[in-house]
């Protein structure tokens, strides 16, 4: 194995991280929520949707898919592939079967479903201002 600091493998404790509401074009992909990991830690990236609700909402979704796909032992370079590999598709990764982190997702928009309905969000409403800025729809 080589000793190369490239080549190690991270460890992050998974409650220091960074998190940043960030203007959508600073996204390292088209997406709303982005987790990632790097020498400096654990760092969190949603896009401004203009509602602090909503963007309490992307985050809490992308926090509880970091949680399960480390304690599944999911590599987040995996899941950049797949969903890098989709760009400028009109299609959320997560939700396909072949998504190496679909239940993932699937559980994490479990979460992020019921806390929309506790701060008074329309779910429609929601989905739609994320698609938007994500697909650049008007």
């Amino acid at each position: 194995m080589s000793h190369h600091p490239s080549h190690r493998k991270l460890t992050v404790h998974p409650l220091h991280f960074d998190v940043r509401v960030v203007d959508h074009q600073s996204q390292r992909y088209a997406t709303a929520g982005d987790y990632f990991v790097d020498f400096k830690g654990l760092h969190f990236r949603v896009s401004d949707l203009g509602d602090w609700r909503m963007e309490g909402l992307v985050l809490l979704h992308e926090l509880v898919e970091y949680l399960l796909v480390r304690a599944a032992g999911l590599e987040i370079a995996e899941i950049d592939a797949f969903d890098m590999s989709l760009e400028g598709q009109d299609v959320e990764p997560g939700e396909l079967v072949s998504a190496p982190y679909h239940r993932q997702h699937l559980v994490a928009e479990g979460f992020e479903r019921l806390l929309c309905d506790r701060l008074g969000i329309d779910w429609n409403e929601y989905s739609d201002r994320v698609d938007s800025l994500v697909y650049q729809r008007s």
